[in-house]
């Protein structure tokens, strides 16, 4: 899974992460206008190599700006969706994410 959010509002780049640490909300953006960009992500973009180190970390910076732009413009269109997502999310051992409803 990749996960994108605006380096802006909460620190989150662009990366590749488990799908064990994701939790799925009701909560959407709608990204139509970014899926041409999110379609050029490949898997090379996110392993480390040692001989093209700088092109691919300018790269990876470009993608992500690009990606974060169009996020922000959708972001800033819905009310309260900014505090939503700057907003950092944490469980205790007593939460039961399972019976939640975000």
């Amino acid at each position: 899974v990749s996960t994108q959010s605006t380096w802006d509002l909460n620190g989150v780049p662009l990366r590749r992460i488990s799908m064990r640490f994701v939790i799925t909300t009701s909560t959407k953006v709608d990204v139509a206008d970014s899926s041409k960009q999110i379609s050029e992500l490949r898997d090379d973009l996110f392993t480390k190599s040692k001989g093209d180190g700088a092109a691919k970390k300018e790269e990876h910076k470009t993608r992500q700006n690009d990606l974060s732009s169009g996020l922000m413009k959708k972001i800033k269109t819905e009310p309260l969706m900014k505090q939503y997502m700057k907003k950092k999310f944490t469980l205790t051992s007593h939460d039961k994410p399972h019976e939640m409803k975000f």
